[in-house]
């Protein structure tokens, strides 16, 4: 079976990172695919397509937003994006394309469309995007292609022109399959498959080597967070910065992996490493964590707590989306009592004073192991497309 992964980009995002690792762990297991993106391949694994849109204007878009040929602009690239994509999949002739975000302006959702006539369509579900136009329910819609009304447009389209392939969905969470089960997606069939780790994403070097490396004391608790964007709400940004200035954590190291409009007026407890996207470097982070704080208030099934477990780093987190099914109360780490700052923080205050994070190293990495295993999520993959192409029955 030819498969083609197709996202908006390859290297930018949790959800790229987490369609990369599925395709690297399918291809891994001996599956023939190519990937399709915007801005080229991440993993020497994989077969590389690159759709260009067309030159962004970005003076012209600017001067002309709002008028009726501004508007004309996205579309003309969009239209352009699915040409391409219409006469790559007429060469690449494959059995079934693995659909990842496609939330960029020029990435609209007709080429799922396009898609359905050479072949299904298995869609990755890694936030509410594709049946809401946000994020996540609590969400305002985002200002893209992907916009309500467009949404609208796309299932009616689909529910009343049925296309000649069938197109299904995988949910990575439990929340995720229960939001898209109430949705558009209720019609259609979505399998529960989380995202896999690599083998060889483990711990790196010792917790004191690396603390000493990273310039923090050895022998102060170290909280690590990751974040794009610490200022950004839906990233939890409003609770860091206020734990970040709790006197009750004044002891605590706070390491952070991510970027922040407000870096000068951190406190001298926050060490920030800005963006990172080596590899290395977020073992070595993880290794020097006693655990890893991940405050957003609602999410998926985040890459960084998987990432977190695998290094035997427990993780602290609100009881939201699809953090239930990764973080096992004292075993793999702690959720707090409910979705507020003043509840997480307590939570941590209990943590520091008990330091249960010293017994739980083990435990996380073994519960990573168990749900997020490279080889066994593939073959589940593999199980699910083979279904999706009429290859198995549905009981198989």
């Amino acid at each position: 079976m030819k498969i083609g992964i197709l996202s908006d980009f390859a290297r930018t995002g949790g959800a790229a990172i987490a369609a990369d690792r599925i395709a690297g762990s399918l291809q891994k297991a001996g599956a023939d695919l190519f990937r399709v993106s915007s801005d080229g391949c991440s993993s020497s694994l994989l077969d590389e397509e690159t759709l260009t849109p067309g030159r962004k204007h970005r003076l012209l878009d600017l001067l002309f937003s709002g008028t009726s040929w501004g508007r004309r602009l996205p579309s003309k690239r969009a239209k352009e994006l699915c040409r391409q994509f219409d006469k790559l999949l007429a060469r690449r002739k494959p059995d079934l394309i693995n659909a990842h975000n496609l939330h960029g302006v020029d990435w609209p959702m007709e080429l799922i469309e396009i898609a359905l006539r050479h072949c299904p369509v298995c869609w990755t579900l890694h936030d509410c995007t594709t049946f809401l136009g946000s994020y996540y329910p609590s969400h305002s819609p985002r200002p893209s292609a992907d916009s309500a009304s467009n949404l609208k447009s796309f299932w009616r389209r689909i529910a009343t022109r049925p296309p000649a392939n069938s197109i299904s969905a995988i949910a990575p969470s439990k929340w995720m399959k229960s939001e898209a089960d109430s949705s558009h997606w209720g019609t259609y069939e979505t399998a529960l498959i989380p995202y896999p780790i690599p083998s060889d994403f483990t711990r790196s070097g010792s917790p004191q080597a690396n603390r000493e490396a990273l310039g923090l004391e050895t022998d102060k608790p170290v909280v690590l967070t990751i974040a794009g964007n610490l200022d950004e709400d839906r990233k939890g940004g409003q609770t860091l910065h206020q734990m970040f200035r709790d006197r009750k954590f004044k002891g605590v190291q706070f390491l952070v992996a991510g970027q922040s409009k407000r870096a000068e007026d951190l406190p001298e407890n926050v060490r920030l490493l800005g963006f990172v996207g080596d590899q290395i470097l977020l073992r070595i982070a993880y290794t020097a964590a006693d655990f890893l704080l991940h405050p957003a208030p609602v999410d998926n099934l985040p890459n960084t707590v998987i990432e977190s477990l695998s290094c035997g780093t427990p993780v602290l987190a609100f009881p939201t989306g699809g953090l239930p099914d990764m973080v096992v109360p004292d075993h793999s780490g702690w959720l707090s009592s409910d979705i507020s700052t003043g509840s997480i923080s307590e939570m941590m205050v209990r943590i520091l004073e008990d330091r249960s994070y010293e017994k739980l190293g083990e435990r996380a990495k073994q519960t990573a192991q168990k749900l997020f295993n490279e080889e066994k999520i593939a073959k589940i993959y593999q199980r699910q497309f083979l279904k999706a192409t009429n290859l198995v029955s549905t009981k198989q």
